[in-house]
């Protein structure tokens, strides 16, 4: 039986997009309920559906740049934010440490470095929403 979770992912590469939505098809967690929004304000707008999400799976380098991604991550972990429980998976090219820690001290639950396999993803994702 399908897991049913709901994803929101923000990547601004529509083919890396229908990726994560494939390997998580795979994984026969219900596709039907992955979001992809480009930007970081088109995820806040997806925030207010009635239904939140499971998991945000974050591109952190978005094509305004990784402020961008700061910036949302900030927004969703604010004290008065009613997604501040949502576990937060960011894809990146970037593998620096300080990127990481950055990432961590912001709230970030999983950090996976991209070119990622596909047991790679799904692990991330499982490990992130125990």
């Amino acid at each position: 039986m399908a897991e049913r979770i709901k994803v929101l992912t923000v990547e601004n590469d529509k083919r890396i997009a229908e990726v994560i939505k494939d390997i998580l098809a795979f994984e026969e967690i219900e596709t039907d309920r992955v979001t992809w929004v480009k930007t970081a304000d088109e995820a806040i707008e997806a925030l207010k559906s009635p239904e939140k999400p499971s998991i945000i799976i974050l591109n952190l380098v978005l094509d305004s740049g990784i402020e961008e991604s700061w910036q949302f991550i900030r927004y969703v972990r604010s004290p008065t934010s009613p997604f501040r429980d949502v576990p937060i998976l960011v894809i990146t090219g970037m593998d620096a440490s300080d990127v990481k820690m950055t990432c961590k001290t912001l709230g970030v639950e999983g950090f996976l470095a991209k070119p990622f396999a596909i047991e790679d993803l799904l692990q991330s994702v499982k490990e992130v929403l125990k």
